[in-house]
């Protein structure tokens, strides 16, 4: 256990965020991240809890009280195994401490039990604010008496441990017995295609849903009739026998699902002691470098200008590395989906007959609505993909590269921003220009409207390279590692949505008085004076904070 709590604190030593050494950026960092409590968490957790607390209220008459805590426990438990999945066995098998470890005096209990820990924190962090909402909302519904409210936080904190331990337990029992898994690349592909496939299944049984009487499906759900909560139930016990509890106060439940936490994880390190340490010892290189140096032709090599040079090599990186490409390139692309499954539970049925004659009312705010939904499109999408705020996160053990070749740190950082505003508005535009199009909205309109979504997408480049460049996470041995916890696309995230939300309210009350057109272009105005601003800040702070780092 000693060894085990000693290999915990090193693996958490390098998943956190270096702290900046200078009063300023430290006290910037404590401005930031006030910042996103208020204006991504605290929202977060307040919309949640609000939702399951009117659930769980419509539901009690019925005797159901506790399927909305049971249901969203469980859906937080299937993603925790669809992300999981690649966490656990890159941890396990591929990190750059393994090397390390091996010849070490260590049982594969200690490390797996170590590096499972880690693990654990790392995914749990966020998910936990989910499952802080969830009892706040259901305590406050179902009027929890204060020793209830303790022990469901408690517990609650612990909901991710038997997902995570079926990830762990699977990836060592594949990699014990099975060569389908022997490199790196393969469980990126692997998790990509699962991932895929997971969003696929949820959007085809989102559809059943629209036509069907929601509230017999709840019924059916609660009372454990349909397929989907079966399986769930068999899957995750362990989740039953919490709702069990908050909702009847069952000491016997409390324990059940406490007990079987701790078995998964008994199993786990048996597991470890049994197989780890030999699966891990054969486990060949992965010949992703290989292939790679092999296909170098004379091409390749032929003269490029610097900047063509950067952009070249960035990009790459974006799509030769799974989990950048699905985090910061794929999700800029299927956003669509997830509007088109919002309005599939929501039940909201878009007509385009009916956009149209909104648009010809003399009355209709769809104009200024649209303006507005471009603005918060470039605000949102381009802090939700990082591909600014972990631009030089992303080199990681490589950052030092940047010093060394001959091209100056301007042209670097150029290339960055390129990428990230060349992505993001190929994600946007054809969509906004295609939803134009299908509403017949005027062509004014639907230009202005990219012109407010391509200005906030700088806007939000140059701001999430400025705070990149001021605190990099450089330290990560999994790249999954440098986008999770880096805090600096929270604080982007955080500024990007106050700063649509300011704008977008101005906006709106702004085309009351003068109309939508000067409206629009105050706003666009706006926009590249703040571009303007946070370039210059770039070109200037920005470069020194580089500096400063690779010295």
């Amino acid at each position: 256990m000693k060894n085990t709590i000693i290999l915990y604190n090193a693996f958490m030593k390098d998943i956190r965020m270096d702290k900046p050494k200078e009063r300023g950026r430290r006290i910037k960092n404590v401005v930031l991240s006030l910042f996103a409590v208020f204006c991504i968490f605290l929202p977060v957790v307040i919309g949640s809890a609000v939702l399951l607390y009117l659930m769980t209220k419509s539901l009690a008459g019925a005797g159901h009280e506790a399927f909305g805590v049971q249901l969203i426990y469980g859906l937080i438990s299937i993603f925790t195994v669809i992300f999981g999945i690649h966490v656990i066995f890159t941890e396990l098998y591929f990190s750059d401490d393994i090397p390390r470890l091996l010849p070490l005096p260590l049982k594969g209990r200690e490390i797996v039990g170590g590096k499972f820990a880690a693990a654990f924190m790392s995914e749990n962090i966020i998910q936990f604010i989910l499952v802080l909402a969830c009892v706040i909302g259901f305590g406050l519904a179902a009027k929890l008496n204060p020793v209830m409210w303790v022990l469901s936080f408690v517990a609650g904190f612990f909901l991710s441990v038997v997902p995570m331990a079926y990830c762990a337990i699977l990836g060592i029992l594949i990699m014990s017995f099975t060569r389908i898994v022997r490199s790196k690349d393969t469980v990126r592909k692997i998790s990509l295609i699962f991932m895929l496939l997971i969003l696929i299944l949820l959007a085809g049984s989102v559809s059943t849903i629209r036509d069907s009487d929601i509230d017999s499906l709840v019924v059916r759900a609660a009372s454990s009739k349909m397929p989907f909560i079966r399986i769930m139930n068999i899957l995750f016990p362990q989740i039953r026998l919490l709702a069990v509890f908050m909702a009847e106060g069952s000491i016997p439940a409390l324990l059940g699902y406490f007990a079987i936490s701790a078995a998964s994880v008994g199993i786990l390190l048996l597991a470890a002691d049994l197989f780890y340490i030999d699966s891990v010892t054969e486990l060949g290189e992965s010949q992703h470098k290989k292939r790679h140096a092999r296909a170098m032709t004379a091409r390749s090599l032929r003269g490029r200008s610097a900047f063509r040079a950067c952009l070249g090599r960035d990009w790459k990186t974006l799509v030769r590395t799974p989990v950048f490409f699905t985090n910061c390139v794929a999700v800029t692309f299927i956003w669509p989906l997830f509007v088109w499954i919002a309005s599939k539970i929501l039940r909201t049925d878009i007509h385009r007959s009916a956009l149209s004659a909104r648009y010809l009312a003399e009355d209709s705010r769809m104009p200024a609505i649209y303006l507005i939904f471009c603005l918060g499109i470039g605000f949102i999408m381009t802090a939700m993909n990082s591909l600014a705020s972990n631009a030089f996160s992303r080199e990681g053990a490589h950052f030092e590269y940047m010093k060394y070749i001959p091209v100056s740190y301007r042209i670097q950082w150029n290339a960055k921003a390129f990428i990230s505003v060349a992505v993001s508005t190929a994600g946007t535009v054809p969509f906004l220009l295609f939803f134009g199009i299908y509403v017949k909205a005027p062509v004014w309109e639907t230009g202005l409207g990219i012109l407010l979504d391509v200005l906030a997408i700088l806007v939000v480049t140059y701001f999430g390279l400025l705070m990149d460049a001021m605190n990099p996470k450089l330290v990560w041995s999994d790249a999954l590692s440098a986008l999770r916890e880096n805090e600096n696309t929270f604080f982007c995230m955080a500024v990007a949505i106050v700063t649509a939300g300011a704008l977008g309210t101005g906006l709106f009350f702004l085309a009351k008085a003068v109309g939508e057109i000067p409206a629009g272009l105050i706003a666009a105005a706006v926009l590249l004076i703040l571009t303007v601003i946070l370039y210059r800040r770039g070109m200037t702070k920005g470069l020194s904070y580089l500096e400063d780092v690779l010295e």
